[in-house]
């Protein structure tokens, strides 16, 4: 199959602005600690035989369009892409904050850790956990999974038209509320133990004005919610990743 150069170009730079904006935004691909050149490479060889399968449509649209009205659509292609990379991201989203307020319910919230997908630092319980999932995105070939849906993203937002505002917040804000429901099952026997166990110490405070009831329990506190996270993380870990999966495969 022969084409013009420059409309085969045209047709990979399309391709390009979707499946870069995404990568630029999906977890473990996402990650600030990810040299900018490999995410370009992986956004470039992804981008390719997308854009080939794509050929027989797209090029007839771009020939089609004049130029602002590409431009307007290259811009909307490169929306389209954050938001699918956002969407697939929430849910790590999702559990960082969860297990963020877990690590303030049990007095870890001063240990900070080495952010894993972000530059801010993060308490080193909700670092610890992102690890996890993170890595087990891409023990499970998850991110496999992540490339599936972009390709499949075309059939649903179709390359080069524009798509509106209100229809694109309704998807995201869908996703951030499922996303938040189903952390918030797998991470709620952590939060009810460290409201227990506050609500606990406050009553003791109370009884015993005189002794230093908080700073003498801190370090039993501390104590039971790190074994109580020892003994559930295995099971949570796989849940998370395996409502992950589940949530990917859904769309």
């Amino acid at each position: 199959m022969t084409a013009p150069l420059g409309l085969a170009l045209e047709e990979w730079f399309t391709v390009f602005c979707r499946i870069g904006a995404c990568f630029m935004m999906m977890p473990g691909f996402g990650a600030d600690r990810l040299p900018p050149r490999i995410k370009l490479y992986i956004a470039i060889a992804v981008s390719a035989p997308i854009a080939m399968n794509l050929w027989p449509t797209l090029s007839e649209r771009i020939a089609a369009q004049p130029a602002v009205s590409l431009a307007m659509a290259l811009l909307s292609e490169t929306t389209i892409g954050i938001l699918i990379g956002l969407t697939c991201r929430m849910f790590l989203f999702a559990a960082e904050t969860m297990f963020t307020a877990v690590t303030l319910a049990i007095g870890l919230g001063n240990a900070m850790g080495a952010p894993i997908n972000e530059s801010e630092p993060v308490p080193a319980l909700a670092s610890f956990v992102i690890l996890g999932a993170t890595t087990l995105i891409f023990a499970m070939d998850l991110h496999l999974e992540l490339v599936r849906g972009v390709s499949l993203s075309y059939e649903v937002a179709q390359p080069l038209m524009l798509q509106t505002a209100n229809a694109m917040l309704r998807e995201f804000t869908t996703s951030l509320d499922k996303a938040f429901i189903v952390v918030f099952r797998i991470v709620s026997p952590f939060l009810i133990f460290g409201l227990i166990s506050n609500i606990a110490i406050a009553f003791l405070n109370k009884m015993t004005p005189q002794v230093m009831v908080y700073f003498a329990v801190t370090p039993a506190l501390i104590f039971g919610g790190l074994a109580f996270l020892y003994s559930l993380i295995p099971e949570t870990l796989g849940e998370l990743s395996l409502e992950y999966a589940s949530w990917l495969t859904k769309g």
